[in-house]
């Protein structure tokens, strides 16, 4: 997402600072998008112009191999560019007040409201909803939360996409 919204910018399509940010409970997970370290197997559907652009050589930890590995794969890290827009912030989605960003432009929350009880998931999308500018968008997984009508958000109309807009 970062990468596509920096080439927009480059581009002149969008005049907005990129900030991404990604939630989670695991403190692996957030640690490993802190450290911005892919294997060339974990770049290999990225396609080649933004590779150039967004990783770099770098040299293989210990870390970035797999206990049965015996050869060093090629490990890239990302740019300071993508590196700097992109912010890992400890998330729990069931816990408010854990919860607590900065108005965004964009939510993507897909395949966790699956996890959750049926009845637990319209509060979730309303919190989600508050936490969103006026205007924005909501992106869920299609079949998460069927029929959800609630005050302030909207339903956008793109084919097989589940998207919600704050229109209030």
């Amino acid at each position: 997402m970062a990468m596509c919204a920096l080439d927009a910018v480059a581009a002149g399509q969008i005049t907005a600072r990129v900030r991404v940010t990604g939630g989670d409970l695991s403190q692996l997970a957030l640690a490993k998008l802190r450290a911005g370290r892919y294997t060339e197997r974990q770049l290999a559907d990225v396609p080649p112009s933004p590779r150039r652009r967004y990783f770099q050589l770098a040299t293989a930890t210990p870390r970035d191999l797999a206990p049965p590995e015996l050869a060093k794969p090629n490990v890239f890290r990302v740019t300071e560019t993508l590196h700097s827009t992109v912010l890992a912030q400890p998330w729990n989605l069931c816990r408010p007040e854990t919860f607590h960003p900065e108005p965004q432009d964009i939510i993507f929350c897909q395949n966790l409201l699956i996890y959750l009880r049926r009845d637990a998931r319209p509060e979730l999308v309303r919190r989600l909803g508050t936490c969103l500018r006026l205007g924005g968008y909501l992106f869920l997984a299609p079949g998460e939360v069927l029929g959800l009508r609630l005050a302030g958000l909207e339903r956008f109309d793109v084919p097989d996409c589940l998207i919600y807009q704050r229109v209030a």
